[in-house]
């Protein structure tokens, strides 16, 4: 996984961060390391840039705060530069001691840094005390005398500020935590500022290392990393301090904001990794390839698009992959850095497109379409999924076995999937394309469990070598349905990944489309707020929007007010899908690909599945309103 840049806040605290040329900070983080020119500035305190490593204190006096450099799970050992350089300030009244503490830790594996050779402070002439060493680091300075004392050098200034020197590399070996603070001064206030401190490292220095900060007071954290990767939280267990929370994978926010996740309650030693392991989670807009606007996938921090190409339209003459605007958009999309998840949706659904039979001009016609996608695509692909919606989308007879006890559509997959993997296409990186089959809907409802065509593509999948995983849909009605969906799955393909390319709970919002906001004490809230009637039905406040857009700000109130709608519904679902094997999800990207005409009194509510409410909502900005809750929590994924 690369990494360019890897950021911590502290909301009282220190900020560290790695390999930065340029760094600006206001109450966040944003980063744009593409423009040198850009000024490091902070939000309170004092911020100090060297060698790409910057370090700063956002809140004066704070006692016991930690600096750490540590290259553990990370970019290789060594803090990356001889010298990292901060202002932090300590205070000593006469009753109040502070101190500042510094903790030297490596990767053993990938080799060891460590061994603290010099400090330097400005401030007020007092005792400096730096305690914590394992052996006398014939400590020296030109300011004034330096006496080591059991593991405490001294060090009694003859002006204010200056520079001491440790000749003992070994007396700080790796663990060894470091305490800097102030002797035993009565009387006035003075103060020190920890200005520099330098490692000699024992190992050959890289150009990268990680960086973890220890704080003892509760705080809010923000951190950002390369846009669009994946990153966990961890406590490494150096000291006892927890999170308030268990923090799940987080995208980082590349060049153009910070992430705020949640607080810390006690000192705590942690640091900020990336996370290549679980399900990768991504944008879904179906056959409307259009709609995977580039600033929308830089947004929302898109590493991963999918999409469905419907073979009949193709086939029909209605599109031409000669000129199709979707195809090029998906293109442009994917060239600009995103991973393609491409689905061929067979909607062989009516009696002049039914299911090819085998050895067919016919069945010879659909696959040289997907021949011809794949080659249009030119080697764009990271995933194929060989199917849509099964269920949905082929003619009734054709799900059923005929006299020959062979079901059609089943069959034509079977040749398919032997068709593409013949052909040994390969992705991007030019690894196998992984294949994926089975396209189910529905599968936590017991009749569908049984129709014939279930068990058996189930049984087919699990057993193909050639098909890596299963994909399938979970639109449900109840949350529950979506555990109730792998329990059956996974009685059939135990082992196997799962892709799950369109899931929502948009059954349950149809059932509440006709209710009026006064069927809750929420909803009549929201109705007066705003200065609506409470009789207003949900269906016709949709349509309001639609027709004339509201508030951002109004329209993630009027989803908070609806108990029926749960803002972190995605948040769940994704617990739920990666801890039962998924692989891949991808989840609806945006009002055009989802909505956004006027419903119907049976219309079904896709509207309010994107993360983008860009067909209902205006924020004023030049980027797009969200669906809040669910934007919060695609960007957790």
């Amino acid at each position: 996984m690369k990494v360019r840049v890897l950021q911590v806040l502290i909301g009282v605290g220190f900020v560290v961060g790695a390999w930065a040329s340029s760094v600006t900070i206001d109450k966040f983080l944003v980063l744009d390391p593409a423009n040198p020119s850009t000024s490091l500035k902070q939000y309170n305190g004092n911020t100090v840039v060297y060698d790409g490593f910057y370090l700063s204190a956002l809140s004066n006096g704070i006692n016991n705060a930690r600096i750490s450099t540590d290259s553990s799970k990370n970019w290789g050992a060594g803090v990356g530069v001889d010298t990292l350089s901060f202002s932090r300030s300590i205070n000593n009244n006469g009753t109040t001691s502070e101190a500042i503490e510094l903790y030297v830790s490596a990767d053993a594996a990938k080799g060891a840094y460590g061994g603290l050779s010099s400090l330097a402070v400005v401030g007020g002439t007092s005792t400096v005390v730096i305690e914590g060493f394992a052996s006398d680091p014939q400590a020296s300075s030109a300011n004034g005398s330096v006496n080591y004392v059991s593991g405490k050098v001294m060090w009694t200034q003859a002006s204010s500020g200056g520079t001491i020197a440790f000749s003992n590399a070994a007396a700080s070996p790796i663990g060894t935590t470091l305490r800097f603070s102030n002797g035993s001064t009565v009387g006035t206030a003075n103060q020190f500022g920890l200005a520099a401190f330098s490692y000699i490292s024992t190992s050959p220095v890289p150009g990268k290392a990680s960086i973890a900060v220890l704080d003892p007071s509760s705080a809010e954290v923000a951190w950002y990393g390369e846009r669009g990767e994946n990153y966990r939280m961890e406590n490494t267990g150096n000291l006892s301090g927890v999170w308030s929370n268990t923090f799940g994978r987080i995208k980082g926010t590349g060049d153009t904001s910070a992430v705020t996740t949640s607080t810390v309650t006690a000192t705590a030693f942690f640091r900020v990794v990336p996370d290549d392991t679980g399900m990768i989670f991504g944008a879904n807009v179906n056959q409307f390839g259009e709609a995977l606007e580039v600033p929308l996938l830089e947004q929302s921090r898109s590493e991963w698009v999918r999409v469905f190409f419907p073979i009949k339209k193709f086939l029909n003459g209605s599109r031409d992959l000669a000129n199709d605007a979707d195809l090029e958009a998906v293109k442009v999309a994917v060239l600009s850095g995103r991973k393609l998840l491409l689905c061929l949706k067979l909607n062989f659904d009516d009696g002049t497109y039914r299911v090819p039979e085998p050895d067919t001009p016919y069945e010879a016609e659909c696959f040289q379409w997907v021949d011809d996608l794949m080659s249009a695509l030119d080697g764009l692909v990271s995933v194929l999924e060989t199917v849509n919606e099964v269920m949905i989308d082929t003619y009734p007879d054709d799900l059923l076995p005929g006299t020959n006890g062979v079901i059609p559509m089943v069959q034509f997959l079977q040749r398919l999937v032997a068709h593409v993997a013949a052909l040994g296409y390969t992705t991007p990186e030019g690894d196998p394309l992984p294949l994926y089959s089975g396209g189910f809907t529905r599968l936590y409802d017991a009749n569908m469990q049984v129709r014939p065509a279930v068990p058996a593509l189930l049984a087919w999948v699990n057993s193909d070598s050639r098909l890596t995983g299963v994909n399938f849909h979970i639109h449900a009605q109840e949350f529950s349905y979506f555990q109730d969906s792998y329990d059956f799955l996974r009685q059939a393909i135990p082992s196997k990944p799962a892709i799950v390319t369109e899931f929502s709970l948009v059954w349950k919002y149809k059932q509440n489309l006709n209710k009026p906001f006064s069927t809750w004490p929420t909803g009549s809230d929201f109705a007066n707020l705003y200065g609506y009637g409470t009789s207003m039905i949900v269906r016709d406040y949709i349509n309001l929007a639609i027709t004339n857009t509201v508030s951002e700000t109004e329209w993630n109130a009027f989803l908070e007010a609806m108990p029926w709608y749960d803002t972190h519904f995605l948040g769940s679902a994704c617990e739920v899908m990666q801890s039962n094997g998924t692989a891949i999800a991808t989840f609806a990207f945006q009002q055009a690909s989802s909505g956004g005409t006027v419903l119907g009194p049976d219309d079904t509510p896709w509207i309010l599945n994107p993360i983008f409410a860009n067909f209902v909502a205006t924020n004023g900005l030049p980027s797009a309103a969200v669906n809040q809750g669910f934007f919060d929590d695609y960007l957790s994924w």
